[in-house]
């Protein structure tokens, strides 16, 4: 057993840290040696936290009380998520004392996540906590930096869980929340033991994201905290603590009170639009993109009506058989990066959930990303990057990488253990299975017009529907509805082909990624592909398109010949793909460009202007186009960031990333280069 503290990577290896690795007291209680405490109580952890932090909080009182206000999201922030002993008990609570209608977010902090062994370790110490431990355990992710957006408790709790230190945590968190806390578990060490998490800067901003009378607990009664509260705008007060601790204290957001977040740079991203009385909903487009942002209303207690304008969901791009749920590892940190593993990451989970009870509809075999000719310097470096995350990609050599997939490979490959295939068809259909979402075929929109405090889709066929808010989820279609032009999007051409499995040298046991790629068959076809080419996707399936897709086959398994293939037994599918100019999806409200120009004209002369205003955005219309060939993975975290703005709540991804996705992102750009007036 160690007795050093964690040494983070060094900022030249590049290289990101792993999960954390506690150690472990004779009676298995977990230690942390780098602040020289315990997680909890040794013997007493599970009732401490409850008296501590339930009742200090009167959580089963105020959620009882939630009955009168069934569709309410109660937000609970905590400081040092640890061995997820809070998080668990109050998800347990919330599943006796709230209506079935409410939700739960959980918004926590934590520096040095457990890995999921020690995670699983620690929990098993709680055997009154099983169900909700193993579900916590399934959906564990990888310790990357930034923010986790975890749903759980069949979409009743969502865990938003922020790695990373405390004090960026809560200015992004200010940048990004329009719900403010309801209460706060104040659990990060002893203040003794971890000064960082108490200082007065952690302490304002907890200040700052409270509602007027939201409460908070912790375990110390320390002058230093209390004084620290109370300089933040908190009524302090001492109470009686658990067992041989005398005291503890409890406090009281007051009304009237100073404590800010400093707002920093130009927050361009945020919108100053309150979320409509009546949550009715017109989404446009039953494909992933639609189908998952109609899910996310609908969980959010909207009334959806979806527009298809084909007969049936998933015709469009998302009607193939197979599509791979797959991401790129990316050598440095960047806003597209993190969103890029974020959203697989998210992906991975809300399909298998999503899927848990349709088997053949998912295949959770893995991927093996083949390591291309050229590409092996790149490979080193990201195995030296990735090394500590297992759970996330494994770095495997051609033997090792043949002996898995079951086939001979040609080379060195990157596992995504979490990664696998799921028929999209199948997926939007159960997506679009909830009671508040109800489809339209057949309604092809031709025209949105802006009516009073809301919107009126016309359709082609004559029938008309009115909501306070439209989401457009249709691809390019969606750019012949937009008042204004938000970027020069294209459509991308993409032919995939189905090879009988006889064609096949070995059934490969998981997906195989290169230039293209090839899924294991189902009912003796595999899917493989695809093309790509700039430009509409009129027309069919051509014989050129199907001879690359083979060679691309070739190129993943050397014992497969093209030429044996009797061409006449292949099928085929052709897709259009939209994609943006930076190549990632357009998700969020949409923006009034004179307004956005007029506030934000000082960004021409100096591009760093602190400009501390929110964005102009047209009252309920928003987008989720724009996925590419990627739309599996980026399609569910959009929709989740999409129905996060409409309803007010705060987002499931960083600033960053939220300023990445968002349709006013060519906005700024023309007007930071003087290329829009």
């Amino acid at each position: 057993m160690s007795t050093q503290p964690p040494q983070p990577p060094s900022a030249e290896s590049g290289a990101l840290r792993g999960g954390y690795e506690p150690e472990w007291l004779d009676d298995g209680t977990p230690y942390s040696p780098e602040h020289g405490d315990v997680y909890y109580t040794r013997g007493e952890g599970l009732a401490e936290s409850a008296h501590v932090f339930l009742e200090q909080n009167a959580l089963a009182e105020r959620w009882a009380a939630l009955h009168d206000h069934p569709s309410t999201l109660f937000v609970i922030g905590e400081t040092g998520f640890g061995t997820g002993l809070n998080f668990l008990l109050a998800w347990q609570l919330w599943q006796r004392c709230a209506p079935p209608r409410a939700r739960l977010l959980f918004r926590s902090l934590e520096s040095h996540p457990l890995d999921a062994a020690a995670l699983s370790r620690a929990l098993g110490a709680w055997p009154e906590l099983a169900a909700e431990s193993v579900e916590l355990l399934a959906a564990w992710p990888p310790a990357l930096d930034g923010l986790h957006h975890i749903t759980l408790g069949d979409g009743r709790v969502t865990l938003q869980l922020w790695v990373g230190e405390a004090g960026s945590a809560l200015a992004d968190f200010a940048d990004t929340a329009d719900a403010p806390v309801d209460a706060w578990f104040l659990d990060g060490f002893a203040p003794s033991r971890n000064p960082a998490m108490w200082r007065d800067e952690v302490l304002k901003g907890i200040a700052a994201l409270t509602r007027p009378g939201g409460t908070l607990a912790t375990f110390t009664a320390a002058a230093a905290v209390r004084e620290g509260l109370a300089g933040a705008g908190f009524s302090v007060r001492k109470v009686g603590g658990y067992g041989r601790k005398r005291e503890m204290i409890v406090a009281e957001r007051e009304a009237a009170s100073p404590a800010t977040i400093a707002a920093t740079g130009t927050p361009w991203h945020r919108a100053e639009l309150r979320p409509p009385q009546r949550r009715e909903a017109l989404v446009i487009g039953a494909g992933i993109a639609g189908s998952c942002a109609a899910r996310a209303l609908a969980a959010r207690g909207w009334e959806v009506q979806l527009l298809e304008a084909s007969g049936a969901p998933a015709m469009g791009a998302s009607g193939n058989p197979q599509g791979i749920l797959f991401t790129q590892l990316q050598l440095a940190h960047s806003a597209q990066g993190e969103f890029t593993l974020a959203a697989y990451l998210h992906a991975t989970r809300f399909h298998h959930a999503l899927l848990a009870d349709d088997t053949d509809a998912i295949g959770r075999c893995g991927t093996l990303q083949l390591c291309e000719p050229g590409e092996e310097e790149a490979f080193a470096k990201l195995q030296q990057r990735y090394a500590a995350l297992p759970t996330l990609a494994r770095f495997l050599t051609r033997d090792e990488a043949s002996e898995l997939a079951g086939v001979a490979l040609p080379a060195p490959a990157i596992f995504l253990p979490a990664s696998g295939w799921i028929d999209p068809r199948r997926a939007c259909a159960q997506a679009l299975s909830h009671p508040a979402i109800h489809l339209q075929t057949g309604a092809r929109a031709q025209t949105l017009t802006r009516e009073g405090s809301g919107w009126t889709v016309g359709c082609v066929d004559g029938r008309s529907f009115h909501a306070g808010v439209v989401v457009l989820a249709n691809a390019l279609a969606a750019t012949q509805l937009l008042p204004e032009a938000v970027a020069a999007l294209h459509g991308i051409r993409g032919q995939i082909t189905l090879l009988p499995e006889a064609a096949l040298p070995a059934r490969a046991r998981t997906v195989l990624c290169g230039d293209g790629y090839v899924a294991p068959p189902v009912n003796g076809i595999a899917c493989c592909g695809a093309s790509f080419q700039r430009g509409p996707a009129d027309g069919p399936a051509t014989t050129g398109e199907q001879r690359q897709n083979l060679a691309r086959v070739a190129a993943l398994m050397p014992a497969f010949h093209p030429s044996s293939v009797d061409e006449s037994t292949l099928g085929s599918r052709v897709g259009e793909r939209c994609a943006s100019p930076d190549r990632l999806p357009l998700a969020g409200r949409v923006p009034d460009n004179a307004a956005f120009r007029a506030r934000f004209a000082g960004l021409r002369d100096n591009a760093r202007r602190a400009i501390p205003l929110p964005g102009c955005y047209l009252p309920g219309l928003a987008l989720s186009i724009a996925h590419g060939s990627r739309g599996l993975c980026s399609a569910p975290l959009c929709a989740e960031l999409v129905a996060a703005e409409l309803s007010g709540e705060p987002l499931p991804v960083s600033a960053a990333v939220a300023r990445a996705l968002s349709p006013a992102r060519f906005l700024v750009r023309g007007i930071i280069k003087g290329s829009i007036g």
